[in-house]
């Protein structure tokens, strides 16, 4: 039989860090509009006190542009390109190439405290991951770059060796590739192939819309991982589920060893229900 293979996003699947990374994209935004306090981005970008900063930064986002926070968490999912276009025109007004570029400078400046200081391993996905190591192929596919990832990983001391493959949509090789390429769609047919595993033998862990479009098209199944803060449809996903520990118990995790995709599917929808 075909070895069956697993496919996690990171963010929103692997980390929680949607809130931190919309926070670093409004929060610069709202700095080149003069309408961020600089004494606060001051502290943000200095080592000693970007812990408490970043801190500061959510809670202050959360209360006086909660609508700006949940309007670019929605963007969950899309490549940083994307993403930063779509800041620009909702905050700034102004999608330009010029006005991303700035935006996009700003943003490197602030976000490093945020994703690291405010983000957090999701321990449902943890303990799935732990539990299916070293029995069936598993990867990571992200939109991030390798960078950011390594480096959230340290700080919150989560093992990428659990992944037999790791591919990085921000990474060089996939950024210098034409923007009417999928990228995420050729990383996951990437990771299939590192691993050994078809596309079509697969199952993507997904949160967002997007990474769902795009596993779907490098012929996965999927299956979303919907949290009580998010807030995408998950349509295209085969099952929806609040937390992927609840496929880590003994009686179910034992299902991924012999069964192939196809055959999974259905059986998980059986015993987990599909979320509405």
């Amino acid at each position: 039989m075909l070895a069956l293979g697993l496919f996690f996003d990171w963010d929103g699947v692997v980390v929680r860090s949607e809130t931190p990374k919309a926070a670093g994209w409004v929060l610069a935004a709202l700095s080149l509009r003069g309408l961020a306090e600089r004494e606060l981005l001051d502290r943000l970008k200095t080592a000693s006190q970007s812990k408490a900063a970043a801190h500061e930064v959510i809670a202050m986002l959360t209360t006086k542009h909660p609508n700006l926070l949940m309007q670019v968490c929605a963007m969950a999912g899309q490549s940083r390109p994307a993403t930063c276009k779509g800041v620009a025109k909702l905050i700034l007004g102004d999608d330009s190439p010029s006005t991303q570029a700035e935006l996009d400078r700003e943003r490197n400046s602030l976000r490093s405290p945020l994703l690291l200081y405010q983000s957090e391993p999701i321990s449902g996905t943890l303990e799935l991951l732990r539990a299916l190591h070293g029995r069936v192929p598993l990867g990571l596919v992200t939109q991030a770059a390798s960078p950011d990832v390594e480096k959230q990983a340290a700080a919150l001391s989560i093992p990428l060796d659990l992944f037999g493959a790791v591919e990085c949509v921000g990474d060089p090789f996939y950024e210098s590739m034409a923007e009417s390429v999928d990228r995420k769609t050729v990383a996951y047919a990437v990771a299939c192939a590192r691993v050994r595993c078809k596309p079509s033998n697969s199952i993507a862990f997904e949160d967002s819309d997007s990474g769902l479009e795009s596993a779907k098209a490098a012929g996965l199944e999927c299956i979303g991982l919907r949290e009580s803060t998010n807030h995408q449809q998950l349509t295209l996903a085969g099952l929806v589920v609040p937390d992927l520990g609840a496929l880590a118990k003994p009686e179910i995790a034992g299902l991924f060893l012999g069964a192939t995709a196809a055959e999974l599917m259905p059986v998980l929808r059986r015993l987990c229900g599909r979320e509405g």
